[in-house]
């Protein structure tokens, strides 16, 4: 998987890509469709799931920096600190080793000098199949 391209999302016919959640920065984004994605850099010891070196990512992102996962204990999204320099969510500094972040939709989140929000679909995914039932 390379990262980039397999999150950008595109229209495919009439049928758009759907994901849990969506990274945007300033010139890119990233589609989220899998529970769990790490965001650093590539290098030769591996690939990440969104690679900040492709969007102007510095010298201060780690290989492997932060993970971005569904909490399903507490039913939200979070931010885990793998990188040495820590990261930014709605501009306080998380240090690897600290709790998870409970991230909310639009929180700004900046590793090293990248920002991106995170960004949730405006209505659940499964809404519209509860509201097929009837009673």
């Amino acid at each position: 998987m390379s990262g980039m391209n397999a999150g950008m999302g595109s229209a495919r016919g009439d049928q758009l890509d759907a994901g849990f959640a969506k990274l945007q920065g300033e010139d890119f984004q990233y589609i989220m469709q899998s529970y769990e994605i790490i965001v650093g850099r590539n290098s030769k010891k591996g690939n990440v799931d969104l690679d900040l070196s492709a969007v102007g990512g510095d010298r201060d992102v780690s290989r492997r920096h932060a993970r971005i996962f569904y909490d399903f204990q507490h039913r939200s999204f979070a931010l885990e600190v793998l990188g040495q320099h820590g990261c930014y969510v709605q501009r306080v500094l998380h240090r690897p080793g600290d709790d998870p972040v409970k991230l909310k939709s639009q929180d700004l989140i900046q590793i090293g000098q990248t920002q991106f929000y995170f960004l949730l679909p405006a209505r659940p995914i499964f809404a519209s199949f509860a509201g097929e039932e009837t009673p």
